[in-house]
C-alpha cells in the first residue's frame, strides 16, 4: 500500500474547498493552498491550527498528515535526536541537532511535565514520533514533541517482555510497537509478540516459530527496510549469533546469518542501521573490535569487514555518516568521530558529557489527526 496520495485526492475534500477567499484577497484554489502548506515546517504547521478553523480541519485530517508524512520522509533536510543525561540520568534532556559535521543544535525540544519524574527509554524513533518506555516497561508513550502530543500505552497483560521495537511501515501506513514475549513451555520454545497498531489503536497477539534451542535476544533494534532487526544468540554446545528479525507488514518473525567467522568470544555486540543496509559491531575476548557491513540487504555474501583494530574500541556506535565517518562514544565518555579508512580520530565533535544515544529524526504531524487517549501539554 502507497503511503502517496494524489493531490487531487486531498483537494477535493469539500470544507477546504474555498480556504481562501473573501475581500480584497483574491480566491487561491484549495489544491494551491494545501501545496503551500505541505512545504512548510511541521513547527509553523502546528501554529497555523491555532488561526483558521478551517486551517485546523485540513491540517489535522488523516489524508494530509499522511502526505506531509511523505514529504519529510523524502526531504534531504534530515535532524538528528540527541538524549543527553544529567546526573545519575534520571533526568534526560532532549535535543533536534542537524546533519552536518558538528550536529548544530536545530531546537531543544519541551518534554511533558511528567519526564521529569520517571527514567524514560528510548525504544526508537520512526517518521516523527519517539516511542519510550520506563526502566521496568510497565508502559510505553508514543510522543511526537514538534506538535506537543503524546499518549500512554498500556503493557499488554500477562506479557514477559523480552526486548521491545518500534517502526512505521511504509508498506501499509502504520506505526507499530512490537513487544517479544518468548514463552517457554515443558517441551519447546516459542516466539511470540505483542503488537500494538497505530491504525487500529490496539494490541494483538503474534505467535511465531517453534524453535528447537535456547534463544536470547540483545538490545536495542534497529529498524529498516519495515523489518525490526535484534541480534540474537543460540545456547547449543556453544553459542551462536544470528538476527532475529519481525516484518511489520506481515507480522512474521524471520532470521538473518552473521558472517560465519566472527568467532563465538564476544563480549559486547551492537547492531545500526545505514542509509540502506544494516551494520553489526563486534567486540571480542581478544580485545579486538571489528565492524561488518552487508552491502546489499538480506544477501549474506555481501556482508564486508569494515574495520578490526583493538587500538580505537567504542563503548557505543552512534551514527555512521555518508562519508563512512562514524560517530563513536569511547569508553572515556567522548563523543569522537573516527575514519575507518585511515584509522584516524578527530577531535570530539560535542564536548558535552552524558550522551545516551544519537538517532534520525524527522518532523511530522502524527498524533494531531488522533483523539482518542492523546494528551497535549
Amino acid at each position: 500500500m502507497s503511503g502517496n496520495i494524489p493531490s487531487n485526492e486531498i483537494a477535493s475534500e469539500k470544507p477546504y474547498q474555498n480556504i481562501i477567499s473573501n475581500g480584497n484577497i483574491p480566491f487561491i484554489p484549495s489544491d494551491v493552498v494545501q501545496q503551500i502548506l505541505l512545504n512548510l515546517e511541521a513547527r509553523s504547521l502546528f501554529q497555523l491550527i491555532f488561526v483558521r478553523r478551517d486551517w485546523n480541519s485540513l491540517i489535522t485530517s488523516p489524508n494530509f498528515v499522511l502526505r506531509y508524512s511523505d514529504r519529510a520522509f523524502n526531504s534531504k533536510d534530515q535532524l538528528f535526536l540527541f538524549m543527553r543525561g544529567i546526573g545519575s540520568y534520571s533526568e534526560i534532556n532532549y535535543s533536534l541537532r542537524k546533519n552536518n559535521c558538528d550536529f548544530s543544535l536545530f531546537r531543544v525540544l519541551e518534554t511533558p511535565y511528567f519526564f521529569f519524574c520517571r527514567k524514560n527509554e528510548l525504544v526508537g524513533t520512526s517518521n516523527g514520533l519517539i516511542c519510550l518506555t520506563d526502566g521496568a516497561r510497565y508502559s510505553y508513550i508514543l510522543w511526537n514533541p514538534t506538535v506537543r502530543r503524546y499518549v500512554h500505552l498500556s503493557r499488554p497483560l500477562n506479557a514477559e517482555i523480552l526486548s521491545v521495537g518500534f517502526g512505521f511501515d511504509r508498506r501499509i501506513n502504520d506505526f507499530k510497537v512490537v513487544c517479544l514475549d518468548v514463552r517457554d513451555n515443558i517441551f519447546e520454545e516459542e516466539d511470540s509478540a505483542w503488537v500494538f497498531s497505530y491504525t487500529t489503536w490496539s494490541w494483538k497477539h503474534v505467535v511465531g516459530d517453534i524453535l528447537s534451542d535456547k534463544n536470547q535476544l540483545h538490545a536495542p533494534h534497529v529498524f529498516i527496510h519495515g523489518v525490526l532487526h535484534w541480534i540474537g544468540s543460540k545456547v547449543e554446545n556453544r553459542q551462536r549469533h544470528y538476527i532475529r528479525t519481525f516484518d511489520l507488514a506481515d507480522e512474521v518473525f524471520g532470521q538473518m546469518l552473521l558472517p560465519e567467522n566472527i568467532g563465538t568470544d564476544l563480549i559486547s555486540n551492537s547492531l545500526w542501521a545505514t542509509e540502506d543496509s544494516i551494520v553489526v559491531s563486534l567486540f571480542t575476548t581478544s580485545m579486538v573490535w571489528s565492524v561488518w557491513v552487508m552491502k546489499q540487504y538480506g544477501v549474506y555474501e555481501s556482508w564486508t569487514k569494515i574495520i578490526t583494530t583493538d587500538n580505537h574500541f567504542p563503548l557505543e556506535v552512534l551514527h555512521i555518516c555518508k562519508n563512512n565517518d562514524m560517530i563513536i562514544k569511547r569508553i572515556d565518555g567522548k563523543i569522537v568521530r573516527y575514519n575507518p579508512t585511515t584509522s584516524m580520530t578527530s577531535v570530539p565533535v560535542l564536548r558535552e558529557s552524558g550522551i545516551v544515544c544519537v538517532t534520525p529524526h524527522v518532523e511530522s504531524l502524527y498524533l494531531l489527526e488522533k483523539s482518542r487517549d492523546v494528551k497535549s501539554y
